[in-house]
């Protein structure tokens, strides 16, 4: 049966949540507290998991101009050659499917993201529409205007900005535990990866630069590079939580 859904923040989180759930017969209305004006971002890793649903939600992947990735390299500080754990053609073999593995910019992927929401026949979007209290038992939300508006689901993909809501969820859930040094991985290691591809030069192979690393990290600096999008996008649509798909993809199990 068909439902009405609010999606709460428009990022690649909400945009591709709202595309995919649009796509499968749902009226979608999405809450965005910017105008847009000034999306900013960095290089990003598309990988093969999300290429695939990226095609067949239908959007044009040649407008990136991403990169082809076709494998990803490891050096440390004193330009010591460490490990290629992965290339893209082991994955195609692996999974059978021939799907690209793609540096791209994340305002890139935001675009084509937005436009194919905006130009769905069962989206609504609103943008400078500030969200500040959410009733998820309810399904209705509360905006920084005054209006209200009601749904039969309630989805949260504001990031961050979620912590505003949290007193009006029924019940508090227990954070998932996470891989360990996560929060050193996305503070540094996704750094090195943005600064080894756009600033030394963009070309095929994915080089990482990092300072005293254990074999753990390295593990972990692969799982987060390629869950980066997966986490947003993969788990969203395939109705999986975010963490067993870090695991999945670190232990290249894909």
């Amino acid at each position: 049966m068909p439902l009405t859904i609010i999606v709460v923040g428009a990022g690649l989180a909400g945009l591709s949540t709202a595309l995919a759930l649009a796509q499968n017969g749902h009226r979608v209305k999405i809450f965005e507290q910017s105008s847009f004006l000034n999306e900013v971002g960095a290089a990003i890793h598309v990988s093969p998991n999300a290429t695939r649903l990226l095609r067949r939600w239908r959007l044009p992947l040649d407008t990136l101009e991403g990169v082809k990735c076709t494998r990803l390299r490891i050096w440390n500080d004193k330009e010591k050659y460490l490990s290629t754990p992965v290339t893209t053609a082991e994955i195609q073999v692996k999974t059978g499917n021939p799907d690209d593995w793609l540096l791209v910019h994340r305002v890139d992927l935001h675009n084509i993201l937005r436009k194919a929401v905006q130009n769905d026949p069962a989206t609504e979007f609103l943008l400078a529409s500030k969200v500040i209290s959410v009733d998820y038992e309810k399904g209705s939300i509360l905006l920084a205007d005054g209006s209200r508006h009601e749904a039969d689901l309630v989805i949260g993909a504001d990031g961050i900005h979620l912590s505003q809501h949290k007193s009006d969820i029924h019940t508090d859930a227990n954070a998932m535990a996470t891989l360990h040094k996560l929060d050193w991985l996305f503070a540094i290691g996704v750094i090195f990866f943005c600064l080894s591809i756009w600033g030394i030069g963009a070309n095929d192979v994915a080089n990482s630069y990092a300072t005293s690393v254990s074999s753990q990290t390295l593990t972990l600096i692969q799982a987060g590079v390629l869950a980066t999008i997966t986490e947003f996008i993969g788990a969203i649509a395939l109705g999986q939580p975010v963490y067993p798909v870090v695991e999945t993809v670190g232990s290249w199990q894909f």
